[in-house]
């Protein structure tokens, strides 16, 4: 049956909370009676389950702590797509296999185009599950927890791994907080079954075609550091692209920090990387990003910073007059802002900065082994001397603005200085391993003076905007009024107490000083 003129469904989400663990014939699984909480004993059944993962050529859903299946028996069969979001905490999205199709459905695969780039899901792996399901609810009769012990078959037909049959222990978090899943822990570790190192079913099953990074971590390698930060802001950069597709708050923000970190790692640690040619595509294209993406954050937060000071700013004299003004011209930019995100997420330059990024990582992989230890001493003295550098820089663009007499000039100055400072707090990020203790103390002073410096960024586009709302033909004299008062307000809350602005990077250039010396 066709599905060309059928509207596309749309997932279902949830945020799964599951530990597992390992076991063996010789564990005993453990009674779980009288657990904190529970009422009664626990309800139990068994079945069966058959699972088919999909996944890349070269394997690029299970590079990033990714699954992607179709799923029968239980009480979920469909499609399941499961993304990282903490240890213990995946997000599900789950689509019922009403149509039978074996093809995975454009509703997730359309998602995961930042990881896949596009390239074909076809079936990786094989795994079939004989269940033993134990449900504890409380007196209410609500089900808190589920343990399940599992006997699982796998069947990868790339892997080299004999003998896929192993026993495990899930522990699902249904309702309630932890706290019950520590004291189910607590009885499973005394039985003597370990927490599991696999994220995943897949992941033990496919045994080395799950590609770890071979750049060992190092507490005095910044080639290594470096690599690990790449690894993780990428991921970072990939899962908000995905959230971004599902059109989720905040998602524009948390791309663009990430795609901003990565730019940043870059441009400070960069020359570490061999091959200085694909270092400089990668920041060009981060940035083309970050502009791309710049103005429908800029919306959203314009937006809800000027709604909120219509409501707020005394003496307005039609609070919904003015309101009516706001509302409307935001929703025009919004709607050419996310036209834009729209074109440059489906664009191939966008979907090449995951691979130029892999790319990168790999040139670090490789020329990392062999390097002695004079190397690594001298690429830390190099590390700490472009951050010593860069904070300089900060230092002499904010010393310019505090003697800047001239409004305009003095905010330029502070914008560039922010974006200094944003540029220095995630170079020292990379450094965190190698100096750990420090290096949050700068990164925490960073932060600090970047809330200040973004503070009165924020205010100074705010006054373009309620300018530009002011042109209007057919603005009346209380809108105009309004939009100038509140105006009035942006230039008090803009220009802000310039003695916190100096302590704050005080108390930030002595940590960086602390650090690179």
């Amino acid at each position: 049956m066709s599905r060309t003129n059928q509207p596309m469904a749309k997932p279902r989400a949830f945020e799964e909370v599951e530990r597992k663990y390992e076991t063996t014939g010789d564990n005993r699984f453990p009674s779980l009676s009288g657990l904190p909480g529970v009422a009664g004993e626990s309800i139990v059944d068994n079945f069966s389950l058959s699972a088919l993962y999909y996944d890349t050529e070269d394997h690029r859903l299970l590079d990033s702590a990714i699954t992607l299946r179709r799923r029968e028996g239980g009480d979920d069969a469909g499609w399941h797509l499961k993304l990282p979001v903490s240890e213990d905490s995946r997000m599900e999205l789950h689509l019922p296999d009403s149509v039978g199709t074996e093809e995975a459905p454009a509703a997730l695969a359309g998602l995961l185009a930042a990881v896949t780039g596009g390239a074909e899901l076809t079936p990786l792996a094989l795994v079939g599950t004989d269940r033993e399901r134990h449900r504890l609810h409380d007196s209410a009769g609500r089900v808190l927890v589920e343990v399940v012990l599992d006997l699982v078959v796998a069947a990868v037909p790339e892997s080299d791994r004999d003998g896929n049959v192993w026993r495990e222990v899930e522990v699902e978090q249904i309702a309630g907080d932890t706290g019950l899943l520590d004291s189910v822990e607590a009885r499973l570790l005394a039985s003597g079954m370990t927490r599991s190192a696999y994220p995943s079913k897949l992941h033990r099953a496919v045994g080395s075609l799950s590609r770890v990074s071979t750049v060992k971590h190092s507490s005095s390698d910044p080639r290594a550091a470096l690599s690990v930060y790449l690894g993780t802001q990428t991921r970072a950069m990939q899962l908000a692209d995905i959230a971004l597709r599902r059109d989720l708050p905040g998602a524009v923000h948390d791309l663009r920090v990430a795609a901003r970190r990565l730019r940043s790692a870059l441009r400070v640690h960069g020359d570490t990387i061999d091959d200085h040619a694909l270092v400089d595509t990668a920041i060009e294209d981060l940035r083309w990003v970050g502009r791309r993406l710049g103005e429908v954050r800029d919306v959203e937060v314009q937006r809800e910073r000027l709604v909120a000071l219509a409501g707020t700013t005394a003496d307005v004299p039609d609070r919904a007059e003015v309101a009516g003004v706001i509302e409307p011209y935001f929703d025009e930019l919004a709607a050419r802002a996310r036209q834009v995100a729209t074109d440059t997420m489906s664009s191939a330059r966008y979907l090449n900065v995951f691979d130029t990024l892999a790319a990168l990582r790999a040139n670090l992989e490789s020329s990392g082994a062999d390097r002695k230890r004079s190397d690594r001493r001298a690429a830390r003295e190099n590390a700490y001397g472009a951050v010593a550098h860069l904070a300089r820089k900060v230092n002499s663009r904010l010393r310019a603005a505090s003697k800047e007499g001239d409004p305009t000039k003095r905010g330029e100055l502070l914008h560039h200085a922010r974006k200094g400072v944003k540029r220095l707090r995630y170079a020292v990020e990379v450094l965190e391993p190698l100096r750990t203790g420090k290096t949050n103390r700068a990164v925490h002073g960073y932060k600090g003076l970047q809330e200040l410096l973004g503070e009165h960024q924020d205010s100074m586009v705010a006054r373009r905007h309620l300018v530009a709302m002011t042109s209007g033909t057919d603005r009346s004299a209380s809108i105009g009024f309004g939009l100038g008062l509140m105006y009035a307000r942006e230039v008090a809350r803009g220009d802000g107490d310039k003695s916190e602005l100096s302590r704050s990077w005080k108390k930030a250039r002595k940590a960086t000083r602390e650090l690179t010396e």
